[in-house]
């Protein structure tokens, strides 16, 4: 019943993470704010420790994210921001355990949580974009339909083209529908062979 299978299913898993990633960057928003208001001990060394743990097994996560041939799928690339924004958060939070050794300041856990979230929303924001044109059949950003209706009308033979779509299924995989008025019965299996190539 799925004619074009599961291909969707990278699409919905990149919402799914863009959204989680949005949802927990303003909660960590909204819990950095109390934390101004009513700032709380932080233990310095124990803060930098586990940071620093985090960091190692994110740098690791992210390089062999980044060494995926699939730079073009939208899942990938929701994956490796997720990875990218733990990576800044454990720099964030190792950054800030150090100023609240050296100097004190309770204020920099809160201060660098909030930068690292606008960030990381920022930049989900794109995917969930992305993501949800795929999912209402936008035409692909790189594809102009009227730059395709002109080279089409430009195939000898061709008299008119109308409800032309273009969409994509999942990435590097778009499907474009057309319907083609030929000169004559005899031409349309060449027009077709030009439309396709």
């Amino acid at each position: 019943s799925k004619t074009y299978g599961f291909y969707r299913l990278e699409i919905l898993a990149a919402l799914i993470n863009g959204v989680a990633l949005i949802v927990l960057s303003v909660l960590i928003c909204v819990e950095a704010v109390h934390r101004f208001r009513q700032p709380e001990e932080v233990q310095g060394w124990t803060l930098v420790w586990i940071a620093t743990g985090g960091l190692a097994v994110n740098v690791v996560s992210a390089w062999l994210l980044s060494r995926s041939h699939k730079h073009d799928n939208l899942n990938m690339r929701s994956a490796y921001l997720h990875v990218l924004g733990d990576l800044l958060g454990s720099v964030a939070a190792i950054a800030a355990g150090v100023l609240i050794i050296w100097k004190g300041w309770r204020w920099a856990d809160p201060l660098f949580s909030v930068v690292i979230s606008v960030l990381i929303v920022w930049n989900s924001w794109r995917i969930v974009a992305d993501a949800v044109n795929v999912l209402l059949e936008a035409a692909p950003s790189h594809i102009n339909p009227s730059a395709v209706e002109q080279s089409i009308k430009a195939i000898s033979g061709v008299r008119e083209v109308h409800d032309l779509h273009i969409w994509t299924i999942t990435s590097d995989r778009h499907v474009l529908t057309t319907h083609i008025v030929v000169s004559s019965a005899d031409e349309s299996c060449r027009v077709l062979r030009e439309v396709r190539s």
